[in-house]
């Protein structure tokens, strides 16, 4: 999906999941609920290992 022409949907999916919306953003989502949730730079491997780990 390009988050530019699919701006209402990406809207609704972080009003939805509780994520504030930012571009480029990797969530992680349980029980449809954002657990973890960053942006830009800090989107990194090590951080998602962690935030999955964590689950």
């Amino acid at each position: 999906m390009r988050v530019i022409e699919e701006r209402p949907v990406s809207l609704a999916f972080a009003d939805r999941v509780g994520a504030k919306h930012a571009s480029p953003q990797a969530v992680l989502v349980k029980n449809g609920e954002a657990i973890w949730h960053d942006s830009h730079w800090n989107i990194t491997v090590n951080a998602l290992k962690s935030a999955v780990a964590k689950v």
